[in-house]
């Protein structure tokens, strides 16, 4: 196997692992559904 074919591939498989994990982790929203906000923003006075 060539460099470039293995760098590729290896781009290639890490590029679906992280797309993977970053819906598996942020977009689960039968939790937030359920539970209404995980968080609130509120106001932070800056002077």
């Amino acid at each position: 196997m060539k460099l470039a074919s293995a760098v590729s591939l290896a781009t290639v498989g890490w590029l679906a692992l992280i797309s993977t994990l970053h819906v598996w982790l942020n977009f689960d929203h039968r939790s937030a559904a359920e539970e209404g906000p995980s968080f609130r923003v509120g106001f932070l006075p800056v002077t």
